[in-house]
């Protein structure tokens, strides 16, 4: 029985694929995990799919990887988001009335 060695390329492949997807992926979540974030939000943009895009008044944008952000949320400018070092667990604060900023969500890892 001849095995084709294409056929046993396709396996080998696949292996390597997702290999070097889980040490990417574990490095970007380890690099996340170690960041401080404090984050004022000054422009919200909505995807097609309803996932949230963040920037501040710069024009920067938040990119965070472990992290998604819907729009049924509410999340809106003038929000701020806010993670400490070492830390897996994101805040969302808005402010009251008053201009003091409260816990509005409290977000884990996806």
């Amino acid at each position: 029985m001849k095995i084709n060695k294409n056929l046993l390329f396709i396996p080998i492949f696949l292996i390597c694929v997702l290999t070097i997807s889980y040490f990417a992926h574990s490095y970007y979540s380890k690099k996340e995990f170690k960041q401080k974030i404090n984050f004022l939000i000054a422009k919200v943009e909505v995807s097609p799919a309803l996932r949230c895009r963040f920037y501040d008044k710069k024009g920067n944008q938040l990119n965070m990887n472990s992290y998604t952000f819907y729009e049924f949320q509410k999340i809106i400018s003038n929000d701020s988001i806010a993670k400490n070092e070492n830390s897996s667990e994101l805040k969302i604060y808005r402010r009251n009335k008053n201009g003091e900023f409260y816990v509005y969500l409290e977000l884990e890892p996806d």
